[in-house]
């Protein structure tokens, strides 16, 4: 049997540096990582990567890290606080260099989820299953939004512990979340509190 795939969409100024935790426990869990979103059979989209999502959706399983929808709310006021609230440590240092160095690679990209992010696209995309996760200290996505959201377009909601880019030092919590629902998230409309 063929390994599920597991495409990662990385959001504002990241990339393959921050997935490299995540990408190994994917693996270690018996999943393939693939770059092409058109041959996932999971996608795990984070923050501004929410709003890169492909025109069409084959994947089975789609999780939502991080959402940034926070309606009234400024977005520099969400990065001042996030950047508060951050632990400050060596991999947040080298997480800001590789930021920055992200924004100057790609300007194409940013640009286009900037867009995407203005018109808030995200939700004309309909895939079978699909899980929006917010961490408890998440300053992108607003806890009422995010029920309103996944009410309207039938996705299922997890609550984790954690900051905005928890996925990127902890990944134990979405792997295991992927492996618990791949195939077996029940498919009947309702928005629910998904517990692994």
């Amino acid at each position: 049997m063929n390994k599920p795939k597991v495409c990662i969409i990385y959001g504002w100024s990241e990339g393959s540096w921050h997935g490299k935790q995540l990408r190994k426990s994917l693996h270690d869990a018996g999943f393939t990582i693939t770059k092409r979103c058109e041959d996932a059979n999971i996608l795990i989209a984070h923050s501004g990567g929410c709003f890169m999502l492909p025109n069409t959706l084959d994947a089975k399983l789609v999780l939502l890290v991080g959402l940034p929808y926070w309606p009234g709310k400024r977005l520099i006021k969400s990065v001042r606080s996030k950047l508060k609230d951050e632990p400050k440590n060596l991999w947040w240092i080298k997480k800001i260099i590789v930021n920055t160095g992200y924004i100057f690679i790609k300007p194409k990209r940013w640009y286009k989820m900037w867009l995407a992010w203005k018109s808030k696209n995200i939700l004309g995309h309909v895939a079978p299953k699909v899980v929006i996760i917010r961490n408890d200290n998440d300053h992108f996505l607003h806890p009422e939004e995010m029920h309103k959201i996944a009410t309207l377009n039938n996705w299922f909601i997890k609550l984790l512990p954690g900051q905005h880019d928890d996925i990127w030092t902890n990944p134990s919590p979405y792997v295991k979340l992927v492996s618990d629902t791949y195939n077996q998230l029940a498919e009947d409309g309702e928005s629910k509190v998904i517990s692994i």
